[in-house]
């Protein structure tokens, strides 16, 4: 916490960088944070199992792993294509809002 209020923070993509760096800071600072993690994909989908796909062990929707099941302390998931990024201004333009980081 900053002053008594919530570290706001931005991670845009959720590929295995965003959603590892998601993991630490969520293992560090847990509620204490409020980490959005911006991706314009519902899903994610591990490289190997495409291979499954390919020879047909296993079907398509079965690769896919949902963001929206990432259950951390203090991060939340959110589905926007980002617009604009303003580095000074710590802001985030999306088609889905605006967000800040701390």
């Amino acid at each position: 916490m900053i002053n008594n209020k919530q570290l706001r923070v931005v991670v845009l993509g959720a590929g295995f960088g965003g959603l590892e760096l998601s993991t630490i800071l969520s293992d560090k600072f847990g509620e204490q944070m409020d980490l959005c993690l911006i991706d314009k994909n519902d899903s994610f989908v591990f490289g190997f199992s495409k291979l499954d796909v390919m020879f047909g062990k296993q079907m398509p929707a079965a690769a896919h792993h949902y963001y929206r099941d990432i259950v951390k302390p203090g991060v939340r998931f959110i589905q926007a294509e980002i617009v604009s990024i303003d580095p000074a201004a710590r802001r985030v333009e999306t088609d889905n809002g605006t967000y800040e980081a701390d």
